[in-house]
């Protein structure tokens, strides 16, 4: 899929703006606080209906103003023609695909698929496991109408559970609270081992590819790599849905009584985290920025490649100050990589940044004070 033309109104520091994207590599050029990542959050915005770096959407709003709207037009790999609106205003989003109303927001997702690398998805490979686990079931999710069922049902079991468990923590353990405990255990049990059980698949793909872009992007001996920390004990990368049930089976009698005691469910997806790895060291305790960068990159670049295989549709790549701690050497390997893919829109703060990459013969764009204009290669 490429992006043909975004269009923003009343977005970040943009009153208006229009970018006409061309397929191929296109880059746009500007200083710190010019807007340049703020058209990448544009495009972001379309596709997952919220900003990467706005903990609300009304923080998306530019000073002063009550509503924004963006809209991109879109071809996919096929030659389809799509045509994405968002309109934010009190509180609410608005959503049209080709003229059509979309009411439900579920309806919506998936429409624009979207790959995005920033230095804040940096956090993501060492910081809260929240985020690890989010961005395994989004992916999967994608994929599979029958995980969303088995993470909606898990979640409903989960908090359910806890209610109950805080009643008995409270000395009301009668008959119908424990009959209770036992539907929403069982039910817990045999939705959160399909959560596992999936989680455990997507890894093994993404271990196909991940390690493999990293070497792409370094010259190091370590291999990055990833391991599914289970809270109801160690599995196996190849284990069966039957043997996780019965972990998860076992789990659950090892910690019953201190549930009980604590009011709250010790062990599922809920506490699990997927762990990265450089060697044998976790990423977060030595690594430095610029591995941490090459692998957050590789794992966006393996999503990436993942979404293609399964759908037959490329997604479109987003660099938001990917290149400042890469050589000439591993910023021609990125872009190497992107051909595989139709389009990928990439910014920099700098000329000299971007040198390395113009034989590729990239489409160059300069970003200044809310606004954005073609420009063509300074070769000297």
């Amino acid at each position: 899929m490429i992006c043909q033309n975004l269009r923003l109104l009343n977005f970040r520091n943009y009153s208006e703006a229009e970018l006409a994207l061309r397929p191929g590599v296109n880059i746009l050029l500007g200083g710190n606080g010019s807007g340049k990542t703020n058209l990448l959050e544009g495009l972001y915005f379309l596709a997952h209906l919220s900003g990467f770096r706005a903990d609300r959407d009304s923080a998306l709003l530019k000073r002063g103003a009550k509503s924004l709207f963006v809209e991109g037009r879109f071809v996919s790999d096929t030659g389809a023609q799509l045509e994405a609106e968002v309109r934010f205003a009190g509180g609410k989003k608005y959503l049209r695909v080709n003229g059509a109303p979309v009411l439900k927001q579920a309806d919506y997702w998936g429409r624009v698929p979207l790959y995005l690398f920033s230095p804040a998805s940096m956090e993501l490979l060492w910081g809260e496991p929240a985020r690890r686990r989010d961005l395994w079931d989004g992916e999967i999710a994608k994929f599979s109408p029958a995980f969303r069922k088995d993470l909606a049902n898990y979640k409903t079991a989960w908090l359910s559970r806890n209610r109950v468990l805080k009643r008995m923590q409270q000395g009301r353990g009668d008959s119908e609270t424990r009959a209770l405990l036992k539907f929403y255990t069982d039910s817990l049990r045999l939705s959160g081992s399909s959560v596992v059980f999936e989680r455990l698949k997507f890894l093994r793909e993404v271990l196909h590819s991940l390690d493999e872009y990293y070497h792409q992007l370094t010259t190091e001996k370590f291999h990055l790599r990833a391991n599914y920390s289970a809270s109801i004990g160690k599995l196996s990368r190849e284990v069966s849905l039957s043997d996780v049930r019965e972990a998860y089976s076992r789990r659950l009698k090892e910690v019953a009584e201190r549930e009980r005691e604590r009011g709250f469910t010790l062990a599922g997806p809920h506490r699990d985290d997927v762990r990265f790895y450089l060697g044998d060291i976790a990423i977060g305790n030595f690594a430095s920025q610029g591995q941490v960068r090459a692998a957050t990159i590789a794992l966006m670049l393996t999503l990436a490649r993942i979404y293609d295989k399964r759908t037959g549709e490329k997604p479109v790549l987003l660099l938001d100050d990917a290149l400042s701690e890469l050589d000439d050497r591993r910023k021609a390997n990125l872009l190497a990589i992107t051909q595989d893919f139709p389009q990928t829109v990439i910014t920099s703060a700098s000329n000299r940044e971007i040198r390395g990459l113009l034989p590729l013969k990239p489409h160059l764009f300069a970003v200044a004070d809310g606004t954005v204009r073609p420009v063509k290669a300074k070769t000297e």
